[in-house]
């Protein structure tokens, strides 16, 4: 399993579990924004460097 598949089924588990509905990147952090404007930081950057180092 890719990378990329690890992230993307990461973030449709998280999109499933959460209210939050749009997928937001920047360089460090995937931002999940939710319908009232508040976000949550999604640690899988960590997590990709972690992986990146195996």
């Amino acid at each position: 399993m890719t990378l990329e598949k690890i992230k993307q089924n990461t973030l449709s588990c998280i999109k499933r579990q959460t209210p939050f509905n749009e997928l937001v990147h920047d360089q460090k952090n995937y931002y999940l924004e939710s319908v009232i404007s508040s976000a949550q930081i999604i640690p899988l950057y960590d997590e990709q460097i972690k992986l990146n180092e195996l």
